[in-house]
């Protein structure tokens, strides 16, 4: 299977993009959403069969937990 994983940076993006090609799966995944050229270079792979969405921003402060 093609897999498109974001949030490979965060704990269950990083297991997933470790696992995934053990598994037999062809992956692709890029940290810099910043990076156009990239970007651009993902979202026109073809035949891609699933994308794994990870990403979130994360702010957990004492202020958070009530």
């Amino acid at each position: 299977m093609n897999l498109l994983i974001t949030g490979q940076q965060g704990f269950i993006g990083s297991h997933a993009l470790e696992i995934a090609p053990k598994l037999g799966h062809m992956v692709w995944s890029s940290f810099d959403w910043n990076d156009h050229e990239r970007m651009t270079e993902l979202f026109h792979i073809e035949n891609v069969d699933a994308v794994l969405h990870f990403g979130a921003i994360s702010s957990t402060t004492e202020t958070d937990v009530e």
